[in-house]
């Protein structure tokens, strides 16, 4: 049969990765609205962290 083979290690790696990024858009979301617009290096980092735990998600080679 040629199904495809899961790494659970590699998964592993991925959920750990995942929720460090989740961790860090936690702590981003406690800031206020009016500061977190006005602050770009904020806007950036939840920016990058959200693509990246997006990228995680989304990632073709996640369940091989």
């Amino acid at each position: 049969m040629g199904g495809i083979m899961v790494s659970v290690e590699k998964i592993s790696r991925k959920f750990i990765r995942l929720d460090e990024y989740l961790t860090v858009l936690c702590k981003i979301s406690k800031t206020s609205v009016e500061i977190f617009v006005k602050d770009k290096i904020l806007v950036g980092s939840a920016k990058y962290y959200l693509q990246v735990s997006l990228e995680t998600c989304l990632d073709p080679s996640f369940s091989q």
